[in-house]
Formats: C-alpha cells, sequence, structure tokens
C-alpha cells in the first residue's frame, strides 16, 4: 500500500500542510503500465461524458439503431475502455485497488464496504447496441490496446 504523499507549502508566516487521501486518481488501474500514455484515463473520462455518447445511447434505446464509437488513433485503447466503464455503469476504479486513506486511523474499513456495495452499478439499457472500434496506424498500438482490453 502506498504512503500517502504530504504537501508542505511555506507562504510567509504561515504553513500548509495537505495530506493526499486518494494518491493519484488518473491512474485507475485497468491497463498495464506504459510510458507513452497518450492521454491519463481522467481526461479520457471527461471527453467521454462530455461527448454526445449517453445523449445517443439513450436514442438508441428507443430505437433500432446501433451506435459504433470509433477511436481512430485508439493507441492503448483508453478512450474506448473509459466509454466502455461509462455505457457499463462502473466505478472510476480498479477493484481491489487501495487508497492512501485506506490507511489512515479514522478510516472504517466495514463502512467504506457497505457504501461500496450499496451502490447500484447499472448498466446503460442501449449497451447491447454500443459497438467500440478502436484502429490505429501502429501495430504496436493495436498489441497495447489489445492487452488492455
Amino acid at each position: 500500500h502506498p504512503p500517502p504523499l504530504v504537501h508542505i507549502q511555506l507562504r510567509h508566516d504561515a504553513c500548509q500542510v495537505t495530506v493526499s487521501a486518494t494518491g493519484p486518481l488518473h491512474q485507475r488501474g485497468y491497463h498495464r503500465p506504459s510510458k507513452e500514455l497518450p492521454v491519463r484515463e481522467t481526461l479520457a473520462a471527461a471527453s467521454v461524458l462530455e461527448s454526445p455518447l449517453l445523449r445517443r445511447l439513450a436514442v438508441a434505446a428507443h430505437s433500432n439503431e446501433e451506435l459504433v464509437v470509433w477511436d481512430p488513433f485508439c493507441s492503448s485503447g483508453v478512450l474506448l475502455l473509459e466509454a466502455l466503464g461509462i455505457a457499463l455503469g462502473q466505478l472510476p476504479r480498479a477493484e481491489g485497488k487501495c487508497y492512501p486513506f485506506m490507511r489512515f486511523p479514522c478510516h472504517a474499513q466495514g463502512d467504506y464496504a457497505q457504501f461500496l456495495h450499496n451502490i447500484d452499478i447499472t448498466p446503460h439499457p442501449a449497451l447491447p447496441r454500443l459497438r467500440l472500434l478502436g484502429t490505429d496506424t501502429s501495430q504496436l498500438h493495436i498489441e497495447r490496446a489489445g492487452r488492455n482490453l
């Protein structure tokens, strides 16, 4: 378990101490580590949420249309993985990931586990109509995306 990051900022006659309870949130943990991640997972998720994907999925739920999301430069597949996770209604974290706050003396593991258990994970009703397609000019990138999926 990684220790929490402690940041200390001194300014004039004041000292501010902050402790990172979550660690780096952009590292979701669902893909293999790579030094060449083209986009952070959090930015990919924000891009998907700002796109018309959910609106178009709602339309597809009431029609016989299929919705294809194509990432022509998929690289490691992060954008498509985030789109899939959002459509599945998954929590934006890897199963079993340990966060620094879990080591805090005030953390109640049982309450936290119950909280996670009570979250209703519901896939989008049009999920069967969603097709995710990733292509890239680099065979290396295609292989990396395949490993991440």
